[in-house]
């Protein structure tokens, strides 16, 4: 490979990194004072006991209704799959109080992780103000990290080792 072509390729390894850290440390930062609330959970999909939420864990929190939710989809269900082999399990919470409704998007669209009903109670203690939002939950507890928005399996990856380890 010829010295000009190595040089800017480097130059684009540095500025993926260089994304990839400010991306840690804003959601880093909008997590920092966040607890995490497991009373008001409801798992409609697989039947799973409402107490089931455990740490470190991945939640990713969205709507039936929601166009980037939707569009997301693949990425998400490859993401879930992500944290199983890293050992993280990984919960959503749909925004909704439809059960039925719920539970025919989930056999539609062939979702294979635990799926919550989001409540008013979580959207105001997590501070939901978008869909889709990822949280990531350590073994104490704590919400290390808050994405809004699509998240890439890169990004997904590093914050679920994070997670683990911190």
């Amino acid at each position: 490979m010829n010295p000009e072509k190595k040089k800017k390729m480097l130059s684009y390894v540095y500025l993926i990194i260089a994304f990839l850290a400010i991306g840690l440390v804003l959601a880093y930062f909008q997590s920092s004072d966040l607890e995490v609330n497991r009373a008001a959970i409801h798992f409609v999909h697989p039947k799973t006991s409402d107490d089931a939420l455990t740490t470190p864990a991945v939640v990713y929190i969205w709507a039936t209704w929601c166009g980037v939710c939707n569009t997301n989809l693949p990425i998400v269900k490859m993401n879930a799959g992500l944290a199983q082999k890293l050992g993280v399990p990984f919960y959503s919470l749909e925004e909704g109080n439809d059960p039925e409704k719920l539970n025919s998007y989930i056999s539609e669209k062939e979702l294979n992780f635990p799926v919550g009903l989001l409540n008013e109670e979580l959207i105001n203690s997590y501070r939901i103000n978008g869909y889709p939002t990822t949280l990531f939950i350590n073994s104490k507890g704590a919400i290390l990290f808050k994405d809004t928005g699509i998240i890439n399996p890169v990004s997904f990856y590093i914050r679920s080792l994070f997670i683990k380890l911190f």
